[in-house]
C-alpha cells in the first residue's frame, strides 16, 4: 500500500484522502483531549482489579513452568517467596495495571458520539471495559488507527500514536502451598490458566 503505483491509483488516492479527514479529525480531537479537565479521565495509571485479560483466562490451580520470585505486592521489591518450577500455585487474584488509551468515538451507541472514551482493559470475547463520561462500562471492542468504514466493529479511533501506547502490565497473586502468598508479573511462568485450551 505503500508503493508510489498503489498510492496514485484510484483506490490509493480515496484512502489518502480517508487519512487526511481522519487525521484532521483526530487532531481537533487531541486538543480537546488536551484541555479535558482530570475530573473527567480515568486514572493515568489505572489499575483493573480482579481482571483475566485474555480470552478463557481463569485463576486456580496453576502449574509453575519456570521459578518466580513472588512480591509483597504489585510493584514492590520485597520478596515474599519463590514459586518453584514443576510445582503448583493456586492463583487468587489479579489486577492488569495500563495506561488508559483515548480513542474519539465515530458511531452512536453504547458510547456517546463525538465523545472521547478511554479504553481499559480486556475482557474477552472481544468486549473490554471502556471509561466514558465518568463511569466504566463494558463494549465490544472496535477501535483502530483509521476506521474508513464506520460499523459495531470500528467505532472509534485512537488518538495516541503508537510509540506512544504503554503496554499493559498482569500482576497475578499467587499462593504457594506452604501457605505463602505473593505477587508476580511473570504470568507467563505458569501454565494451566487457559479454561480453552
Amino acid at each position: 500500500m505503500g508503493s508510489p503505483p498503489f498510492k496514485t491509483s484510484t483506490v490509493g488516492i480515496k484512502i489518502e484522502r480517508l487519512k487526511a479527514v481522519s487525521d484532521e479529525r483526530r487532531a481537533r480531537f487531541r486538543k480537546a483531549l488536551n484541555a479535558l479537565p482530570a475530573s473527567r479521565r480515568p486514572p493515568e495509571n489505572y489499575i483493573a482489579k480482579g481482571a483475566c485479560p485474555f480470552e478463557c483466562c481463569r485463576y486456580g490451580d496453576w502449574t509453575v513452568l519456570e521459578d518466580t520470585d513472588l512480591f509483597a505486592a504489585p510493584g514492590a521489591s520485597r520478596l515474599v517467596g519463590r514459586a518453584q518450577k514443576e510445582t503448583r500455585v493456586w492463583a487468587v487474584t489479579g489486577e492488569v495495571h495500563l495506561k488508559p488509551e483515548p480513542v474519539v468515538v465515530l458511531m452512536a451507541g453504547d458510547l456517546p458520539k463525538n465523545t472521547i472514551a478511554f479504553v481499559l482493559d480486556y475482557g474477552g470475547e472481544g468486549s473490554g471495559e471502556v471509561y466514558t463520561q465518568g463511569k466504566v462500562v463494558s463494549v465490544l471492542l472496535g477501535y483502530a488507527e483509521y476506521c474508513f468504514r464506520v460499523s459495531s466493529t470500528c467505532w472509534g479511533e485512537t488518538l495516541l500514536p503508537s510509540d506512544a501506547r504503554k503496554e499493559q502490565v498482569w500482576w497475578v497473586k499467587v499462593r504457594l502451598s506452604d501457605g505463602a502468598v505473593g505477587w508476580t508479573d511473570k504470568a507467563d511462568n505458569f501454565g494451566n490458566k487457559d479454561a480453552c485450551g
